[in-house]
């Protein structure tokens, strides 16, 4: 959540405009997805990590997928009301 927070700029609504048109970041997105997937399933004892099943992915993936529109609307929150210039 945070590379994509980052990839935009402030006061903007949709963090995923241009987000495919960027091929450096995209590419910066899948080695992160594929590395993360390759330690968590074969790090075992040098990375202090256990496979995980199907069940446990999917929580992952939908609990990492809910950060994206909860930060997003603290995000647009902050800029909006906490750092309004008057």
């Amino acid at each position: 959540m945070n590379l994509i927070f980052f990839f935009k700029k402030k006061k903007e609504w949709n963090v995923f405009e241009g987000f495919f048109t960027n091929s450096i970041f995209l590419g910066i997105m899948f080695f992160t997805l594929v590395m993360q997937f390759l330690i968590v399933e074969f790090g075992g004892e040098f990375t202090s990590t256990t496979s995980l099943t199907l069940n446990e992915w999917l929580f992952c993936i939908g609990v990492g997928s809910l950060s994206l529109p909860v930060g997003n609307n603290i995000f647009y929150f902050l800029f909006s009301f906490v750092f309004k210039k008057n």
